[in-house]
């Protein structure tokens, strides 16, 4: 998938016209019309920058995808970004986010336990 194709996805995925980006990152309307209809196929950094901000990723993942950067394995794209979006969390927010996840963790883990103990029946044979 080249720069154009993805740029498009992640509008789609967000219901944004090429106007929304424009607004969003601040490009104008004729840069955003560019790079979607290939008319523009080394994107500028400073635009990359302002795609990645308006989209709320990271402008490495973004870099990648416009092949500024080596292309990195979908798991740490996926961590790049998360890392980025905390990153611009302030520090209490932060650490409410890491308890939210903690919570569900162990939510998880007790529903996994319930459901292991509901296929266990005494005196059967179990696995």
């Amino acid at each position: 998938m080249d720069f154009s194709d993805w740029l498009l996805e992640q509008m789609n995925l967000r219901n944004w016209s090429q106007a929304d980006l424009s607004r969003m990152s601040g490009l104008t309307r004729q840069s955003v019309s560019d790079y979607v209809n290939r008319r523009r196929t080394n994107p500028d950094s400073a635009a990359l920058v302002a795609i990645a901000k308006a989209l709320g990723l990271s402008p490495v993942s973004v870099f990648r995808k416009a092949g500024l950067l080596p292309e990195a394995p979908a798991e740490q794209d996926r961590f790049e970004d998360w890392e980025y979006l905390l990153g611009e969390l302030p520090t209490e927010e932060q650490a409410e986010l890491r308890q939210i996840a903690l919570m569900k963790i162990e939510r998880r883990k007790t529903a996994e336990a319930a459901a292991r103990a509901a296929n266990f029946k005494p005196g059967k044979q179990n696995g």
